[in-house]
């Protein structure tokens, strides 16, 4: 039997949107206020709609929003997706994954009617074709906009929420760990996510970047193997050296021997259990990384660390 069964279906994020017999009337709607007066309440409606973006947990990206900003300041219909990292340097992480996921075109397919705004998978292009949308995305208040949308996290403070560092053997539950995290919204360091951003790196300053400076968190998924073999040596040095405790998430194996980090058993960490069913572990183990994003998120910069 396999460790790790189809996730298929994730469970439902800890903050929704209304459905659609639930949400407020387009004059009730706060985000309304930002929608300019005389706009087709219908085109309202979206505009609100789109710029919540897809039902995430608190204190995540809104890659959505972000397009939606870099197509609103451009004269072009046409808006490509590494326009928009560069306007947003802060969510282009979560931007290129929202794409690399295809979570874009799917969102944009389900709330709108073709010919009025299309996501092209292929070529990562933002297509608003509807007239009197582009007009009113150019005329929106978006720090209005912002400020009725508190539960996401747009202060581009950090380019990952979490880092993920393992050894090659735990990629299945990694690969399903990253799935789950960035379905709720997180900006996730997963290296295979970033194999063009990789290819041609100097490898080590690559990570020792992202491990100590660009992550709220780094997530260490302590297998018999990680920090014994060589590709893991440098990953284990940096993270023992460089990334404070508060910052390190562990996750033991269940029956692991003695190992390099085995000073992190004198802080809170997660268990896996390698023989076991993964998926309902992997769901678990998001869940509570994602209330520690949150947390930190809501403390601020000057809460934090």
């Amino acid at each position: 039997m396999s460790r790790l069964s189809r996730i298929d279906s994730l469970p439902a994020p800890a903050f929704t949107r209304p459905t659609a017999d639930q949400a407020p009337a387009p004059d009730a709607d706060p985000l309304a206020r930002a929608v300019p007066r005389g706009t087709d309440p219908a085109l309202a409606s979206l505009i609100a709609t789109m710029a919540r973006g897809p039902a995430v947990n608190f204190g995540a990206r809104a890659p959505v929003l972000r397009l939606l900003q870099s197509g609103a300041a451009s004269s072009s219909p046409y808006t490509f997706i590494e326009d928009s990292c560069r306007d947003w340097p802060g969510d282009a992480v979560a931007i290129r994954t929202a794409w690399n996921r295809g979570s874009l075109a799917s969102f944009f397919a389900e709330i709108s009617e073709p010919g009025v705004i299309d996501f092209d998978q292929r070529l990562g292009l933002l297509h608003v074709a509807s007239e009197p949308l582009r007009a009113a995305l150019s005329r929106m208040d978006w720090a209005e906009t912002e400020r009725h949308l508190p539960y996401l996290n747009l202060s581009q403070d950090l380019p990952y929420d979490v880092a993920l560092s393992y050894a090659s053997e735990e990629r299945a539950y990694v690969e399903s760990l990253f799935t789950v995290l960035a379905q709720l919204g997180y900006a996730v360091f997963y290296d295979f996510n970033e194999q063009d951003r990789l290819l041609g790196a100097q490898v080590d300053n690559f990570l020792e970047a992202i491990f100590t400076r660009e992550s709220r968190f780094v997530v260490v998924v302590l297998s018999n193997d990680f920090g014994r073999r060589r590709p893991h040596v440098f990953e284990a040095e940096i993270i023992q050296e460089k990334v404070p405790q508060e910052r390190i998430l562990p996750i033991y194996y269940r029956n692991r021997p003695c190992g390099p980090f085995d000073s992190l058993y004198h802080q809170g960490h997660l268990w896996l259990d390698s023989d076991g069913d993964l998926t309902p572990q992997v769901i678990q183990h998001a869940e509570l990384i994602s209330k520690k994003v949150a947390a930190d998120v809501s403390a601020g910069p000057l809460g934090r660390r």
